[in-house]
Order: C-alpha cells, then sequence, then structure tokens
C-alpha cells in the first residue's frame, strides 16, 4: 500500500482466536537415554531418523527418505 499497490484489506477483519497449547519436548538427558539405549536394527533404524530430524531441525517428509545405506 506504501508503494501505491492495490491490496485487498479484507484480512484486517480476520481474527485468530487464542488457544492454550501444552508443548512437549525431550530432555536433554531424555536424548541421552535413546541415544545410548540398544534397540534391534530395525527399531534402532527408526531411532537413528528420529535423532537426525531432532539434531537437523528438519521436517520428516525432508530426512524420512533417508535410505540405510545413507547413515
Amino acid at each position: 500500500m506504501n508503494n501505491g499497490y492495490s491490496v485487498n484489506t479484507a484480512y484486517k477483519t480476520f481474527n485468530i482466536k487464542p488457544r492454550e497449547t501444552s508443548h512437549v519436548s525431550l530432555t536433554d538427558a531424555e536424548l541421552k537415554i535413546l541415544e545410548e539405549i540398544e534397540l534391534d536394527e530395525a527399531l534402532g533404524y527408526y531411532r537413528d531418523l528420529f535423532l537426525i530430524g531432532i539434531y537437523s531441525g528438519q521436517r520428516y517428509s525432508d530426512y524420512g527418505r533417508f535410505d540405510k545405506e545413507d547413515m
């Protein structure tokens, strides 16, 4: 609008209702337990994928395509 562009101002009447959420996260101690626990091959693979997601901050759709050869 400041540069003279035509802007639809209907967004100004839209309200978002606040809601209470509960954010659940793992502590460093819990992550350490996950890293060190002995699991069979299949469960270990999924644990490793989970930890990659945690430490890289990527979405599952980004790192979920990894194969065992990628690890």
